[in-house]
């Protein structure tokens, strides 16, 4: 599957689901401290819906970054999964699209998404992302 990772700006990601915010500040002290972000975000390509990365996304805004670093997937390709974390959620990729696009988010850590192959760890120094 074809993947490309792209700095994009942070406004133009759109979240899922929500994120704790205790655990975003606490990673923006991590990300402040190394001074880089050690692995990018993961998004949709045609629609930039944030599928992983939620609290890395929190954490950049809260340290004043403009830009965040993505690995820009076909959503819709069966190399990309999606399974609920949780037990009474039935979802899939079209309502997880259509719930972002809406601004209706879901709950923290609803769903789990993985990539065919893993993913790489891509270090972006934090310079880069303001």
């Amino acid at each position: 599957m074809p993947t490309q990772i792209v700095t994009v700006k942070i406004q133009e990601l759109l979240p899922h689901e929500h994120y704790r915010p205790f655990r975003a500040k606490q990673l923006a002290g991590e990300i402040h401290k190394d001074g880089k972000l050690r692995r990018p975000l993961l998004a949709d390509r045609k629609t930039y819906v944030l599928l992983d990365g939620h609290h890395r996304l929190a954490a950049l805004k809260r340290l004043g970054c403009k830009k965040a670093r993505v690995l820009l997937v076909d959503y819709q390709s069966k190399a990309v999964r999606l399974y609920p974390r949780k037990k009474n959620l039935s979802i899939n990729k079209r309502q997880v699209v259509s719930c972002a696009l809406r601004h209706r988010l879901y709950p923290v850590k609803s769903t789990r998404h993985l990539v065919a192959g893993g993913r790489k760890t891509i270090k972006t120094p934090l310079q880069e992302l303001y």
